[in-house]
């Protein structure tokens, strides 16, 4: 009796591991990405493409967003340029001419789409930071075909709330491709390399020593809008 007790026992300690490993194994990627961004409220990513009002570009720039103070900074390093947002507001520096100008999104024509993009990338993630467990999701999760890689997709579906978001993962488990819809169905998606979920608040600052020629910057828009 003792012996078959003992069997008892140590089968069902065996199928309680396995029933642990497979709920591991099933625990959404996401989840865990989620669970430290909510903790920093920092997310940093290299981005080399988007997706935007059904329009899709190949490019290359860095993307800081603080969601602790809803600032972005988006270094454009192959133009010299970084885009610093902030309440509606843009500061424009050109790193090789040692210079910026301050002004609103719609004014800077080479940085408005973008920075409008990335704001509606911020305002849905925020949805997702809030809620790190995705208690508020309902999780589908598929593999995809992308430029001849095999990727991990796991979207989540708002159950009350009409947002969604699908996050990608090549075979090494890593973060490369974010998609969100709001709550009116339009898209932003990113693909992207080396996420981080923390970095410098120096991104957000301009040297002191660096020219604000923001007076000469609305005093050209002003004589271009003229012409106009």
């Amino acid at each position: 009796m003792k012996k078959f007790l003992a069997l008892v026992l140590a089968v069902l300690m065996a199928f309680s591991l396995c029933s642990v490993a497979m709920a591991a194994s099933d625990t959404p990627m996401t989840a865990a990405f989620l669970s430290e961004l909510s903790k920093s409220k920092q997310f940093y990513a290299h981005v080399t493409g988007h997706t935007y009002e059904n329009h899709s570009d190949s490019t290359n720039f860095d993307i800081y967003d603080d969601f602790n103070t809803n600032k972005i900074s988006c270094n454009f390093k192959s133009k010299g340029i970084r885009a610093i947002y902030d309440n509606g507001e843009v500061k424009c520096v050109f790193t090789p001419l040692f210079c910026y100008v301050s002004a609103s999104a719609a004014t800077v024509p080479l940085l408005g789409t973008a920075v409008l993009a990335v704001e509606a990338f911020q305002t849905v993630l925020k949805k997702f930071i809030d809620d790190p467990m995705l208690n508020s999701f309902t999780c589908t999760i598929s593999t995809v075909e992308r430029n001849g890689q095999t990727l991990t997709c796991e979207k989540f579906t708002g159950k009350l709330i009409q947002v969604s978001g699908s996050f990608y993962y090549n075979s090494d488990g890593k973060l490369c491709e974010i998609v969100l819809t709001d709550t009116v169905g339009a898209s932003i998606g990113f693909t992207v390399e080396n996420v981080a979920t923390s970095f410098d608040g120096d991104v957000f600052s301009v040297p002191f020593y660096y020219m604000n020629l923001s007076v000469i910057w609305k005093i050209l828009m002003l004589f271009i809008s003229l012409l106009g």
